[in-house]
């Protein structure tokens, strides 16, 4: 929490509103938030709450700037992302959202990597082409606020669910740079693959009336990778089949530099290896 405030009030732009939402933590999280008592715009509770879609829908509506980013405790912002943000949006007043890649860092804050994303386009944001890292993304308080916030029934994919929707009513913008650093730890929700996949799909189907042909037919291609990359590794039938559904839905997509082509070829694998073992079996030992 610490690493994080800090990352925020080390912002070159001003004026900022902090508002801190806590799940009444029984660590010392209350006792670093008074630590910061007094900074400008800052102000924090903690009191138990029913999870992180209600502690973010409670900030959400606490919140009274223009621009707006949601960041969780273990991740944090790196230097002018706030600047840059509310930059691109006053250079373009019709974007609703603004993004940016994040570096990977480990539970010592240790660099591990980064995402490199891809241009923007709704097309590829719904098939998963392209994705918006919570911890690199700002948008404008008053759309997010007016479409309800982040939603309880999908709630392992409440991020890119409102980011979605956001997209579904206007321009959003990939802007080059890194933003923020986001932590990977053994307990964070993104190992809820099964879970996460579900709710993904779910999201889908309750957008799908407001998607035209096309679209719906890029969220179908999604829905299928998103199986594919949150089945379990050792389960090639199922990931194999997933990849399948998306070529059905979209013939094209085996033509993505992305898309994994091999693994269509697992079934052949695995009837080839079945054969070999069943050789080696039936061939009888010399004798020596």
């Amino acid at each position: 929490m610490g690493e994080t405030l800090d990352s925020i009030f080390a912002q070159d732009y001003q004026p900022l509103e902090v508002l801190v939402i806590d799940g009444a933590s029984k660590d010392n999280t209350v006792e670093v938030l008074k630590s910061y008592d007094g900074r400008p715009g800052y102000s924090w509770t903690s009191e138990p709450d029913k999870g992180v879609v209600d502690a973010v829908n409670k900030g959400l509506a606490l919140a009274n700037g223009t621009v707006c980013g949601i960041q969780s405790s273990d991740d944090c912002y790196l230097p002018g992302a706030v600047s840059s943000a509310v930059s691109a949006m006053v250079q373009n007043p019709r974007l609703l959202l603004v993004y940016a890649d994040a570096e990977y860092i480990d539970a010592e804050s240790r660099s591990i990597g980064g995402t490199s994303v891809s241009q923007y386009s709704l097309e590829r944001l719904l098939s998963r082409r392209t994705f918006v890292m919570q911890s690199s993304a700002f948008f404008r308080t008053d759309v997010a606020k007016r479409l309800g916030g982040w939603r309880p029934e999908v709630s392992y994919v409440a991020d890119n669910d409102l980011w979605l929707r956001i997209a579904l009513e206007g321009p959003c913008l990939r802007v080059p740079g890194i933003w923020s650093r986001y932590r990977f730890h053994e307990e964070q929700r993104d190992t809820q693959s099964e879970r996460i996949a579900r709710d993904w799909c779910k999201c889908i189907d309750s957008l799908a009336p407001q998607m035209s042909h096309s679209l719906r037919r890029a969220a179908r291609v999604g829905c299928s990778l998103t199986s594919y990359r949150y089945a379990k590794s050792n389960d090639w039938w199922g990931r194999t089949k997933s990849l399948y559904s998306a070529v059905a839905a979209d013939p094209r997509c085996v033509f993505w530099n992305e898309f994994p082509r091999i693994e269509l070829l697992q079934p052949v694998r695995q009837v080839l290896s079945r054969c070999k073992r069943r050789l080696l079996r039936a061939t009888p030992r010399r004798s020596t």
